[in-house]
C-alpha cells in the first residue's frame, strides 16, 4: 500500500484496501520512515512548492488518495479507523485537504 500511495496509483490503493490492507498501517522497516502511514506517503507530493500543471494533477491525486485513505471502512486493533486518527484536534488540518 506504501508504494500505490507514493506513485499515486489509486487502484492499486483500492486494490489493498479491498485485499483487507489497514490505511492505518506505519512502516517501521526504514529508519527515515519509522512509523510513517499511507497517508504521509501520499501527502508528500504536496510538500513540493512546484506551480506546474504536473504538480497540480499530482495534488489532485493525493487529494483522492488520501480522502480513500480516510474513509476506508477498515478498523485496527482498537476499534478506530483512519478517520478517527486523522480527527483528532492536531490532525484536523488533514480533513480539510
Amino acid at each position: 500500500m506504501f508504494q500505490a500511495c507514493l506513485d499515486q496509483k489509486i487502484d492499486g490503493v483500492k486494490r489493498q484496501i479491498i485485499a483487507g490492507s489497514s490505511p492505518n498501517l506505519y512502516n517501521d522497516t526504514i529508519f527515515w520512515e519509522r512509523g510513517w502511514t499511507p497517508i504521509r506517503y501520499a501527502a508528500l507530493v504536496g510538500s513540493k512548492l512546484d506551480k506546474s500543471d504536473i504538480h497540480k494533477y499530482q495534488m489532485n491525486m493525493a487529494k483522492k488518495i488520501i480522502g480513500l485513505l480516510i474513509n476506508a471502512d477498515i478498523k485496527d486493533n482498537y476499534n478506530r479507523m483512519a478517520y478517527d486518527y486523522a480527527n483528532t484536534e492536531n490532525m484536523k488540518s488533514i480533513l480539510k485537504i
